[in-house]
């Protein structure tokens, strides 16, 4: 990959990351502290829906990409099973709505729950636009998809304070909802040869069998490392209060500012290391950019950690023990 390219990858990373840097301190200013709780809970129903309801096929497109002679089929291939998934998941939510809603979420029961349905049917879509925008290596495209969501969501809340609107958990998820729903809509038409004439070819039954053989172990590591990663906000929701959720997640969305690196590395990686074992080049390389990886981390984490003091400087004094 050309170092033009790589610049591209990186500008979504970086302006996700600074956005993050105004919009986290935004939010313990204008939404009451239990509410950043219930946010989290919210993500955590929303990334645990899109990995169970994966079945690994978004993995299994990243490999075949290069390898396929049909696209669109494999499209189809990956995308249908994996959304018939979601929509018999979010079925069984709204069959539990009222325990998801009032006791996970601690939602009152006038809040639409279905407003929460649709937000994960489309954050389900806009998972496949950004892998196609990624796997067609359109830089700058795929960057923007990266923090065009989290830039609307800022511009909300911004117009909200303006207004002296209220700013609670409903307008957070409304304003997400809204923000994904726009992204979705613009990089579908930015991919729009792909969806408009997605092709089932005859061989698509033993096919689909070959990417789910695949893809459907990874579901396994992806719940696991959800359940590692999720169990934390859940045990505090339970153990402890709303308002220690709201402190915690707060916390984790300033460390994850270290995440950047991994972001990035992520997105320019596998992509790169399949396309080399489809050319057979390059592959002495893998050990070596492990190694620099290891020592890039470190180095960002070390970084990250000692800038943690000047955290209390752009939260109220409720978040000073953040940093």
């Amino acid at each position: 990959m050309k170092f033009s390219q790589i610049l591209l990858f990186s500008i979504g990373p970086i302006f996700a990351a600074v956005i993050g840097l105004i919009l986290v301190p935004l939010l313990t200013w204008i939404v009451p502290q239990d509410d950043i709780g219930r946010f989290a809970l919210y993500n955590i129903i929303v990334s645990f829906c899109l990995i169970a309801s994966s079945l690994g096929l978004d993995q299994s497109f990243v490999r075949d990409f290069h390898e396929s002679n049909n696209k669109k089929s494999l499209l189809a291939l990956c995308f249908f099973p994996g959304f018939l998934m979601l929509l018999l998941i979010l079925g069984g939510l709204l069959y539990l709505e009222k325990y998801v809603g009032s006791a996970v979420l601690t939602f009152n029961s006038t809040f639409r729950f279905e407003i929460i349905i649709f937000g994960i049917a489309i954050a389900f879509i806009y998972r496949y636009t950004t892998l196609l925008l990624r796997m067609e290596n359109k830089g700058l495209a795929y960057s923007i998809s990266q923090f065009f969501p989290r830039l609307i969501l800022l511009l909300s809340l911004l117009i909200a304070l303006f207004l002296q609107h209220e700013v609670d958990i409903y307008f957070l998820i409304i304003s997400n909802v809204l923000s994904l729903s726009i992204s979705t809509f613009i990089f579908i038409l930015l991919t729009g040869h792909y969806w408009r004439k997605m092709e089932m070819a005859e061989w698509s039954v033993k096919y689909l069998g070959a990417l789910l053989s695949y893809g459907a172990p990874l579901v396994f590591s992806g719940l696991a490392y959800w359940g590692l990663t999720a169990q934390d906000k859940l045990f505090l929701t339970k153990l402890s209060s709303l308002e220690e959720l709201g402190l915690y997640s707060v916390a984790m969305s300033f460390a994850g500012i270290a995440m950047i690196l991994k972001t990035l590395f992520q997105t320019l990686w596998a992509p790169t290391v399949f396309s080399w074992i489809h050319d057979d080049e390059n592959l002495k390389k893998i050990d070596e950019i492990s190694l620099i990886m290891v020592f890039l981390v470190t180095i960002c984490f070390c970084v990250v950690g000692l800038g943690s003091d000047l955290i209390p400087l752009l939260v109220p004094n409720s978040y000073a023990s953040v940093s």
